[in-house]
């Protein structure tokens, strides 16, 4: 089983290390969670591929004044796995490096169809459980993966089997120009219990073709498969489009055309949007970059609501970066259970997941209310936890309870939400990783919800579980006291500043406020609609703690602000500074460029 250590703390120490920070060596849990985590792994190799990509204005070295501080602003790196993809925000650092292409990149200007788009949405949930089975062919076409290299095509084959049994093979049918090329066959095969990946690696694709990393391909397996795991996740987006379509303020409906011969409708959204349904064709491998805020149109079949074809465009490219086209569909066709027979080969992790029939729909903490979802599988976690699943169609429902004194989860970034009178819970919207989730605490037990079902659907849920009480809004580790903070309350903080201009659609999410003796730091999270997308986030950090901006890596550009002397660091997205009052503040949005963060500076009062 995976280390205990959390990918965040991991990568974070990765980060420091690569920034030259690292103190001591690397400990054995560190080594073991980087030898089973394939996506802490490609973390690792993308930041070296960042720091050689981008040599900007040189700022000196600072002294070294806390070593706490890029630890309380909390790193959110993107989940993916081994083979140098790169994704979000070390895309999103080489974007705002190259300034000129950054600043076309689009926001969608969108006519207001809220009711026809809400119906799609709602159309879509129905559609997604009602789903048995599913099988599918996909031409793929891409761009820029390597300047030597304009075209790549491949075919990929999806088999889809309500609701955790998913085949994906893609073959790569580019005609590169030697044999020294890497090619950039994949195949995944996920069960119940299990899941197995087989895909290439080797050196980023802008070392290529004569890296000193001689191409291969590698095996990964996970056994004891918890019920939908957020590590290995079914990528069922590419059958119905559910997380993608959440939000029916969040894309724009075109009108109606003929794609292969079936009646679609067009829908327009971001790829920061789209991120689910584009990634499922791409579950491993190496591919082209993409950035949030590329263009993806996707054409729906007007009766199945399946992706008959989508298609990301960026500003200044006359072609589109990606091209997906359905050229075979079928639903309802009886697949047995051996076409999704995982194997075990390569390297294997333990998921710790122990089936019990007798826990199903059991306990104070299952829900009276299910979402109308039928009972799936339950059992214990390896941490000792019980687990309850329900499931129909791609929706899905589970119920997770650790006893104890476990309190994973108070102090991150979510939202109180209001359950019913006097009962309050901790909301998060899905990330990549992990569906939305709902926690609460109550007395010596934590219950976690975690599903696709739409937020209102979600919270009448978590409404319906028979525990009492609300969440802690403090929570007390040693000498540091963290606080979560309403909107209201954050008048009274002497040193906040809130930013009265932001994108399209975001607005606060949460706070938190972080007090010891030597002084207090303030994150505030904002966010836009229900998206989940890692690098999506804004996120707004303060603190009376800090005097001097403290060590960075070389690749730092100094950015002037009124009144203050400032520096972006392009590769995690964030802007510093000391202001005017002496407060140290940072603003990390890995999804925009430098002028768009610039003005959401500007803009705090």
């Amino acid at each position: 089983m995976r280390s205990d250590l959390s990918c965040e703390r991991v990568r974070a120490e990765l980060s420091a290390r690569l920034d030259d920070e690292g103190g001591a060596e690397p400990s054995a849990r560190f080594d073991a969670h980087l030898a089973d985590c394939g996506g802490c792994r490609h973390f690792e190799a993308t930041q070296h591929l960042v720091r050689q990509a981008l040599r900007l204005e040189v700022l000196p070295d600072a002294p070294d004044v806390t070593a706490g501080v890029m630890k309380a602003i909390a790193r959110r790196p993107q989940r993916d796995v081994w083979a140098f993809r790169i994704r979000l925000a070390s895309v999103a650092a080489i974007a705002a490096a190259l300034v000129v292409l950054a600043a076309t990149l689009p926001i969608l200007e969108r006519t207001p169809q809220t009711a026809q788009a809400s119906e799609i949405t709602q159309r879509v949930f129905a559609a997604a459980r009602t789903l048995d089975s599913y099988r599918a062919t996909f031409d793929i076409e891409e761009r820029g993966w390597h300047a030597d290299v304009p075209v790549r095509r491949f075919r990929g084959q999806v088999w889809y089997r309500a609701p955790e049994r998913f085949r994906l093979r893609v073959r790569d049918l580019s005609a590169y120009p030697t044999g020294a090329w890497p090619s950039n066959d994949v195949d995944l095969v996920a069960s119940p219990s299990r899941s197995w990946i087989r895909e290439p690696y080797s050196c980023p694709p802008p070392a290529l073709p004569g890296c000193a990393i001689r191409a291969g391909v590698e095996e990964r397996t996970l056994v004891r498969r918890q019920p939908f795991d957020g590590t290995t996740r079914i990528p069922s987006d590419i059958v119905i489009p559910l997380e993608t379509l959440v939000e029916s303020d969040a894309f724009e409906v075109v009108g109606t055309q003929e794609v292969t011969g079936r009646s679609a409708l067009h829908v327009v959204l971001t790829y920061s949007q789209a991120f689910p349904l584009v990634d499922a064709l791409q579950a491993g491998g190496s591919w082209a970059p993409l950035l949030p805020l590329d263009r993806v149109d996707v054409w729906l079949d007007e009766s199945s609501w399946f992706p008959l074809a989508f298609e990301v465009t960026r500003p200044g490219l006359d072609q589109p970066v990606l091209r997906v086209t359905t050229t075979s569909l079928r639903e309802g066709d009886l697949l047995g259970a051996s076409l999704f027979r995982a194997p075990a080969g390569g390297t294997i992790r333990d998921g710790g997941f122990s089936g019990d029939e007798q826990l199903r729909a059991t306990g104070p903490h299952v829900p009276r209310y299910v979402a109308g979802l039928e009972p799936y599988r339950s059992g214990t976690t390896g941490s000792g936890a019980t687990l309850v699943a329900f499931a129909r169609g791609t929706t899905y429902l589970k119920i997770t309870k650790a006893g104890g004194a476990s309190r994973a989860g108070l102090d991150e970034p979510a939202e109180v939400v209001e359950l019913r009178t006097g009962s309050f819970g901790l909301y998060r919207p899905a990330e990549p990783d992990s569906g939305r989730t709902i926690d609460l605490f109550r007395a010596e037990t934590h219950v976690r919800l975690e599903s696709n079902l739409r937020r209102e659907q979600l919270l009448e849920v978590a409404a319906s579980l028979p525990l009492e009480g609300a969440a802690p809004r403090k929570v007390r580790g040693g000498d540091k006291l963290i606080v979560r903070i309403t909107p209201e309350q954050l008048g009274s903080i002497s040193f906040a500043r809130r930013p009265t201009e932001l994108p399209g659609g975001y607005g606060p999410f949460s706070a938190l406020l972080a007090r010891d003796p030597r002084g207090a730091d303030l994150t505030m999270i904002y966010l836009q609609s229900e998206s989940g997308l890692e690098g999506s986030e804004i996120r707004v950090f303060q603190s009376s703690r800090v005097v001097m901006l403290p060590p960075i890596s070389h690749d730092a550009v100094a950015v002037n602000l009124p009144g203050a002397a400032a520096r972006w660091a392009p590769q995690r997205g964030e802007l510093e500074w000391i202001g005017d009052d002496g407060i140290y503040r940072a603003i990390r949005a890995p999804s925009f460029d430098l002028p768009t963060v610039l003005g959401i500076a500007r803009s705090l009062r």
